[in-house]
């Protein structure tokens, strides 16, 4: 479930829900909504996810490990 890797991803972050909403452009009851599955996440919010975090997309669409990405030597992160 993206909600559950979602919310694992800001947790590693250190991060509370208010502020990832933040710094995504959303608010703290709509990531909570993203994290308990009961809100579709739109790409464009995964996007920043992948992108700005060093988040691996494989992660948080379908579990693949690893979590994080490394841009110098692995090229499957693209969104």
């Amino acid at each position: 479930m993206i909600g559950r890797r979602l919310r694992e991803v800001r947790l590693s972050h250190g991060w509370s829900q208010a502020r990832m909403g933040g710094y995504l452009g959303i608010g703290q009851n709509v990531l909570s909504q993203y994290e308990k599955g009961k809100r579709k996440v739109p790409s464009r919010i995964l996007e920043r996810i992948v992108v700005d975090l060093n988040v691996c997309a494989e992660y948080l669409l379908r579990g693949e490990l690893p979590v994080f990405r490394n841009t110098r030597t692995d090229a499957r992160w693209f969104f």
